[in-house]
């Protein structure tokens, strides 16, 4: 039983180490969503400026960079999307190895209990056997 319970809490140590580097992955891909679309906002916001150039390469070249901006923004998002969906995965997978482990850690416990009080009852059997000899020997 040990040596179940020693399995399922080392794979309960992997599941939260591996949920842990997955949450700070997800962290840092967030903060980059979240500079993306501040950047994309910033430029968008630069429309009345850029409504004056009259230039129509200059026109093109910036509703490229805008549709380029936009095609980045939704690829982080879907990146975002997916880390979102792995960290969930792995904190149900997580929690159900955290449960399994508190199983066998139970179990343990309670084969120990009935262990010990098996003892106890054999060395009190002893213990009464050898006062019921003492007595018995006293009498003759």
């Amino acid at each position: 039983m040990l040596a179940i319970r020693g399995v399922a809490k080392s794979q309960e140590r992997e599941l939260a180490g591996a949920l842990g580097r997955i949450r700070a992955e997800l962290q840092a891909e967030e903060a980059k969503l979240r500079h993306l679309r501040g950047y994309l906002a910033d430029y968008r916001g630069a429309g009345p400026v850029a409504r004056n150039v009259t230039r129509p390469a200059l026109l093109r070249e910036r509703r490229g960079f805008l549709c380029r901006l936009d095609t980045a923004v939704r690829h982080q998002e879907q990146r975002v999307t997916a880390l979102r969906s792995r960290a969930e995965e792995l904190a149900v997978k997580w929690r159900e190895s955290r449960t399994q482990v508190n199983a066998l850690e139970k179990a343990t416990d309670r084969l120990r209990a009935e262990d010990a009080r098996r003892d106890a009852r054999t060395e009190q059997a002893a213990t009464d056997e050898t006062s019921l000899n003492m007595s018995l020997s006293s009498r003759r």
